[in-house]
């Protein structure tokens, strides 16, 4: 898992919580880096979720909705680092609809080794679109939260709604998203 993921989500409980609290947290767990993360490397999907977990464990905060917010966080910090992206899309279906071309492309340039998620989306009219993820990682809440994210960033209102899939594995998850107004 690249380590960006890592240092966003510290980052993200340090202006919660405070930085004592998280170094405090990461002196607690096993970690193979003790805790120490850099943007550019790549960890364990488990050490991610031990630390969410003991952050959730620490604050009192539901895992799923930790996820959301951290996927909502990491949402707004890509609109401030990845401007261009941005840019050329007209509201916030374009831009969902452009993740997995564009951005996951990009990934997969970069890290060739980066396993990351399979998202599809399909457009059902003009207002909206279906959003399908498949993974080995049950991360559904982090994109249900970067969709209200990127919601967010343009300034739209939406309705999102969960669609049940056929074998309910925990890393496939589909949402319909619906701009209001």
């Amino acid at each position: 898992m690249r380590g960006l993921i890592f240092t966003e989500l510290l980052t993200m409980a340090e202006t919660t919580m405070g930085e004592d609290a998280v170094d405090d947290i990461l002196d607690e767990l096993p970690l193979s880096t003790d805790g120490a993360y850099t943007s550019v490397g790549n960890y364990p999907g488990a050490e991610f979720l031990a630390i969410v977990s003991a952050i959730c464990l620490k604050t009192g905060a539901i895992i799923d909705d930790y996820l959301q917010r951290f996927g909502s966080w990491m949402m707004s910090r890509m609109s401030q680092t990845h401007k261009t992206f941005f840019a050329d899309k007209d509201d916030a279906l374009e831009a969902l609809e452009a993740v997995d071309g564009e951005l996951q492309a990009e990934v997969h340039k970069l890290y060739p080794d980066e396993i990351v998620p399979n998202l599809n989306t399909k457009r059902i009219d003009e207002n909206a679109i279906e959003m399908t993820y498949h993974s080995d990682r049950s991360f559904s809440a982090f994109l249900l939260g970067m969709v209200q994210g990127c919601v967010d960033f343009f300034g739209q209102t939406a309705e999102v709604t969960a669609i049940e899939l056929a074998g309910g594995s925990p890393g496939n998850a589909a949402f319909q998203v619906r701009l209001k107004g």
